[in-house]
């Protein structure tokens, strides 16, 4: 399964449909082929069966975000405008007076209403990427 790779890319700023159980490979193309999607497998015969896609020989987080970002670079502008869960849109917004999240530039998924903000999560996330290779100040 690739779910955490689709939470990752969703950080980078890509917008990941995430499908697991219970769909099959022929609905899989299709949703595909009618949004235009880049499908993201470990399956090989799924990914010969459509383009673009990209086959993740990995089963390990960090090669998998290295095999998807040689293909598709990230968007430094993009960093962190999609939700982890549901891939919504981030909207910055202003808590509660006194909320001290408010001083770190806090945002709400338009989607599901979950509430992020910048702490020491985000550098860490940050560094492991630039550890990977895949991010760097210059992106």
């Amino acid at each position: 399964m690739l779910g955490r790779l689709a939470r990752y890319l969703r950080i980078l700023g890509f917008s990941v449909i995430y499908e697991h159980d219970g769909i099959d490979d022929n609905r899989i193309v299709e949703i595909c082929r009618n949004n235009n999607y880049v499908l993201i497998t470990r399956d090989r015969l799924l990914s010969q069966r459509y383009h673009p896609s990209v086959l993740i020989g990995s089963t390990e987080i960090g090669d998998q975000i290295v095999e998807f970002t040689r293909k598709y670079k990230p968007d430094r502008k993009s960093l962190f405008l999609r939700c982890t869960v549901c891939n919504g849109k981030l909207i910055p917004i202003k808590l509660e007076d006194g909320d001290y999240r408010n001083r770190m530039n806090p945002h709400r998924c338009n989607v599901c209403g979950k509430i992020y903000w910048s702490g020491t999560h985000t550098t860490n996330i940050i560094e492991y990427l630039e550890k990977l290779g895949v991010w760097n100040e210059d992106l």
